[in-house]
């Protein structure tokens, strides 16, 4: 039979001592790996922040861009428009001057019949 050992108060203040050591130094390890953690997830974080800033940035610009060229071709609708424009008026234009001309020959017309048969 083995015999025990009587435990002491000592022994039991050692006991103690290497207990409280042996959680603070789990304590210590396991704060360096959740600041540590915290930091790779701080620069992953960061990280794509900047990407996605630099993504919307590019989208601005293709979007400005594409803004642009539509502004170009809306200006040259516009033009095209103004000619039409010009050449409708044009065209209204000679076709009234030749209905009114039309009108004042039969007018004339209807005043020589009147006179011709003295209606008043």
């Amino acid at each position: 039979m083995v015999k025990k050992k009587d435990l002491t108060i000592e022994d039991l203040a050692d006991l103690m001592q290497k207990g409280f050591t042996q959680s603070d130094n789990r304590h210590d390890n396991l704060v360096a790996e959740m600041r540590q953690g915290f930091a790779n997830v701080i620069k992953d974080t960061d990280s794509k922040i900047e990407n996605l800033a630099v993504m919307v940035q590019t989208g601005f610009e293709e979007t400005r861009s594409d803004i642009t060229r539509l502004d170009r071709r809306i200006d040259g609708v516009e033009k095209r428009f103004d000619n039409v424009d010009q050449r409708l008026d044009r065209i209204e234009n000679i076709l009234t001057a030749g209905l009114e001309r039309r009108v004042e020959r039969l007018e004339d017309g209807m005043r020589q019949t009147k006179t011709a048969l003295k209606i008043k």
